[in-house]
């Protein structure tokens, strides 16, 4: 992880920075999709939501824009620390999280649609970000 930040940090013209994540839990009961920003960053939250609103409604239910924590242990716990790619990246960073992996008909079903729904958010946040 140290060394894709340093990678990243390393490009100065780098304004998003996007993982693809894919959530799982042990009850294996769990969908839908949601996307990460770093606690506190603004223009985080926006860049998030413009992506998020792209892909979501594929992947029921819609779980939210939300703050990025390691673990996802929140204030007021003192373990609470930001998630390193979000926190760390010089560029705006996000993590798209578009469905639970063990959903595996949901993902192929939605495979071709959900790759052009993210593709569409990601080039209006970067369109956004260059001030377009």
């Amino acid at each position: 992880l140290a060394g894709k930040i340093a990678w990243i940090n390393g490009q100065p013209q780098a304004l998003l920075a996007v993982e693809l994540h894919f959530n799982s839990d042990e009850s294996r009961r769990q969908g839908g999709a949601e996307t990460l920003f770093c606690p506190g960053s603004v223009m985080g939250r926006t860049v998030a939501k413009m992506i998020h609103d792209e892909y979501a409604h594929l992947f029921p239910p819609n779980r939210g824009v939300k703050e990025g924590w390691f673990r996802m242990i929140r204030p007021p716990d003192p373990k609470a620390v930001p998630d390193a790619f979000l926190s760390e990246t010089n560029p705006i960073a996000v993590i798209l999280e578009p469905e639970f992996i063990y959903n595996l008909t949901s993902l192929a079903e939605r495979q071709d649609a959900a790759i052009n729904a993210i593709a569409r958010g990601l080039v209006e946040a970067a369109n956004f970000l260059q001030g377009g």
